[in-house]
């Protein structure tokens, strides 16, 4: 009878700690899906310290195995059209209702935008229309429209979902122009030139972007420059960020790349206009144009003095020569940035132009852990 009693005791006992498991949560493993703000190539003006209510757009799915036949795979919207905010308050990113991850999905999807005032209409495919975004100047030049590359997460089907955070690398939609006085070597350094009036003209200002898929490497794909104005373009003037007049330091010479002759003055680049977000688009005649006026002074004081000199943005080559031989730039593009030269000779003025991928610096900031 004892060893009956003590049979029936070591049974319960085993029966309570096979029940009390069925008593755990998963709560404790579960992890909230977390994201990571990568803008790879940050504006100068956005250099990563983000403002208070800042937010990017998420939209996301997961598929979800039903048994060996992926023709049966279940596909589900995780997130649409979430914001995703930062909060200056407690230095974190965050956003509502969260989401944990599926540790029983096969592969998970995400897709982003930012900022999320200028979103529009989104879907899960990653496609969107922004609203109407304006450029403008000085108001405009923190901002900038990204579009994060396509990213995916596949787990091995020996493995459960892995829920490191998501990384999202944004790029940008927008175009970084910079437009730069130059002296050439014609001109001694005895004389003085000034400019004394530069703006931009005739600059498309309005439009909506149109993201219409990803290529194979998860970058956001669009037709043309990825931009249309508005029904009716409005065009706006963007005047000289430099203090105007504007003396050409004597020692800024250059070669016909466009870098520094010889030695580096103690202003390099000399720049009339610097880190303008312009809206992309494509350049016509007698449309988009630079215009300046300037004045040579000789060194026993004698001076000359050109005014309004306009310059169609299309006549700006990517090969500086004397003759201005060259291909013509033709448009701003998402994403690269634009330095357009103006050497100012004794005889003649030429104008040039360098087009790179826009890559000024980059920064990594994290949602929820």
């Amino acid at each position: 009878m004892r060893m009956k009693k003590i049979i029936l005791i070591a049974a319960v006992a085993i029966a309570a700690a096979a029940c009390s498991k069925t008593f755990d949560t998963n709560l404790a493993t579960e992890k909230a899906i977390g994201f990571g703000s990568w803008a790879e190539n940050l504006t100068k003006a956005h250099d990563g310290t983000w403002a208070d209510g800042e937010s990017f757009t998420v939209y996301g799915t997961k598929t979800v195995p039903v048994d060996n036949d992926a023709s049966n795979d279940v596909t589900s919207t995780v997130f649409d059209g979430v914001a995703v905010s930062y909060a200056t308050s407690t230095s974190a990113w965050s956003y509502t209702n969260l989401k944990y991850w599926d540790l029983s999905a096969k592969n998970y999807t995400f897709y982003a935008f930012l900022p999320t005032s200028k979103l529009g209409s989104g879907n899960v495919s990653g496609q969107f229309t922004s609203s109407a975004v304006t450029f403008e100047h000085p108001t405009g030049i923190d901002e900038d429209v990204l579009v994060a590359t396509k990213y995916s997460r596949t787990r091995s089907s020996s493995e459960l979902m892995p829920t490191t955070e998501v990384q999202l690398a944004f790029n940008h939609m927008a175009s970084l122009v910079d437009i730069k006085v130059k002296k050439d070597q014609t001109i001694g350094d005895d004389a003085v030139v000034s400019v004394t009036a530069a703006k931009l003209t005739g600059i498309k200002s309005v439009g909506t972007l149109a993201v219409t898929g990803y290529d194979g490497d998860g970058k956001p794909t669009y037709t043309g420059c990825g931009w249309s104005p508005d029904a009716t373009p409005t065009v706006a003037e963007y005047a000289a960020s430099a203090t105007l007049p504007f003396v050409v330091p004597a020692e800024s010479t250059y070669k016909t790349d466009g870098t520094v002759d010889s030695t580096t003055p103690a202003t390099p680049y000399n720049g009339l206009i610097e880190n303008y977000l312009l809206m992309p688009q494509t350049f016509a005649a007698d449309a988009q144009k630079f215009v300046f006026s300037y004045t040579i002074t000789a060194p026993d004081g004698a001076s000359a003095e050109y005014n309004n000199i306009s310059v169609d943005l299309i006549n700006f080559m990517t090969t500086d020569t004397n003759t201005n031989a060259g291909t013509a730039v033709g448009a701003w593009m998402p994403g690269y940035h634009y330095t357009f030269y103006v050497t100012i000779g004794a005889k003649a003025i030429t104008f040039s132009a360098t087009v790179n991928p826009w890559t000024e610096a980059a920064g990594y900031h994290y949602l929820v852990k």
